[in-house]
């Protein structure tokens, strides 16, 4: 449970679109390595050995509920009455 005030899922919507973004970046990678005639799922295992604490991500469906795409836009739409700059 998040400790910050109002932070009711605060925390899993960091989760949510820390997963969905890195999905997304593995989809792109997915892509190009076809691109080059490339297998992208030896490379991810490879980089999952390194000791850097890559974390592996498979191409795939960036989510597995309708939730996870929305919670990015959630917490912009959450912002705007605070007039804090979104990029």
């Amino acid at each position: 449970m998040c400790c910050l005030p109002g932070g009711g899922g605060d925390d899993q919507a960091l989760e949510n679109t820390f997963r969905a973004v890195n999905i997304a970046l593995a989809n792109e990678f997915a892509e190009n390595c076809r691109g080059l005639g490339l297998d992208p799922a030896p490379i991810i295992e490879a980089a999952a050995t390194k000791p850097y604490g890559f974390m592996p991500f498979y191409p795939g469906p960036a989510s597995a509920a309708t939730a996870y795409p929305a919670t990015a836009h959630y917490l912009l739409w959450q912002l705007r009455p605070s007039g804090y700059p979104r990029r």
